[in-house]
């Protein structure tokens, strides 16, 4: 697997966030998507990519990734939630690319009401029909990459992460960030689920698993175990997440 954040240094890419237009960024710096501070990860391997976490307007800057002229097919949408500023960009590479779309039915009451704008007060883009239900898929494999689905509910009832353990690569959507977690005073968002997700589904992955988020800067579970307030708090037995 390739992925832009971190391995492919001679990649350049284009970053679309306001006030950069046309500067040229390192392969360490992955481009915003729509909505600055939100992250889009592309994978690749061979012929086949994977784009994970798709946002609104993706459709202005997907030549970003240069697809049709690296002679490369999109095969899938991964979401790893069904957030407003997650799922825009899903039906524009649908109809465009016929790319399958995959999250968790578990969400599809948020997704319904992001399409309708009752949940945010405005109009938000239609969203397809999921393709793949990651509630009852338990991996996802494109070319030789696999990535386990781990379901990580909290700041959703349907999140999951998608983790490719050959790598000890991490993708945490909003579940967890660097030195915090996502929130859960969302609808069908739950503090005491987002702690057991991350204690008991994240952490045990090991201290050198590294981990890209939904938003903000990259992290590895070592350091969040000793650095993360949420979770130390836990640890340290200040807080009682179960109860």
């Amino acid at each position: 697997m390739e992925l832009c954040k971190h391995q492919r240094k001679d990649y350049t890419i284009y970053s679309p966030i306001p006030g950069n237009w046309g500067s040229e960024l390192p392969a360490q710096m992955l481009a915003t998507i729509g909505l600055p501070g939100v992250w889009t990860y592309y994978m690749h391997t061979g012929d086949l990519t994977t784009l994970s976490e798709l946002y609104p307007y993706i459709r202005n800057y997907l030549s970003i990734w240069k697809l049709e002229e690296n002679g490369l097919t999109l095969e899938a949408i991964l979401l790893t939630h069904g957030h407003f500023d997650h799922v825009g960009g899903v039906k524009w590479l649908k109809d465009t690319y016929g790319a399958q779309f995959a999250c968790s039915s578990k969400d599809q009451f948020i997704i319904d009401s992001t399409a309708g704008g009752t949940m945010y007060g405005f109009k938000c883009n239609e969203v397809p029909p999921i393709d793949v239900d990651l509630d009852t898929v338990g991996e996802i494999r494109f070319g030789e990459t696999l990535l386990r689905v781990i379901k990580t509910p909290g700041h959703t009832p349907g999140h999951v992460v998608l983790f490719n353990e050959a790598e000890k690569v991490l993708f945490t959507g909003d579940t967890l960030f660097r030195e915090s977690i996502g929130r859960t005073d969302l609808p069908g968002g739950d503090y005491s689920w987002i702690m057991r997700s991350i204690l008991d589904r994240i952490v045990p992955l090991g201290d050198d698993v590294v981990f890209h988020p939904g938003h903000g800067p990259s992290s590895d579970v070592g350091h969040e175990v000793l650095y993360n307030p949420f979770v130390v708090e836990v640890m340290n037995n200040e807080i009682n997440y179960r109860g």
